[in-house]
């Protein structure tokens, strides 16, 4: 459902789903990393960095290396603007 809510472009709903998701099964890696992108793309990188890390710290049996790559690709970006004061 978060999915559907980002692609008809219900932000809100989307990261609500989300969280649900999170709170119904914290060890899904993709609802994490969503979320992340979903800050990222608001430019709320505090809150990014949060959902990114916590997908990473997951244990071994509920990451991807696919979903794991991307996360560190938006923690660089997330270094890369706050250093440039984005």
């Amino acid at each position: 459902l978060g999915i559907i809510a980002l692609e008809e472009g219900r932000e809100q709903d989307a990261l609500d789903y989300f969280k649900r998701v999170i709170a119904v099964n914290p060890n899904y890696q993709i609802a994490s990393y969503n979320l992340g992108v979903l800050y990222f793309n608001n430019g709320s990188y505090v809150e990014s960095r949060k959902y990114f890390n916590d997908a990473l710290a997951l244990p071994d049996s509920s990451r991807s290396i696919v979903e794991d790559s991307n996360c560190w690709n938006y923690l660089g970006m997330i270094s890369v603007y706050e250093h440039e004061g984005k």
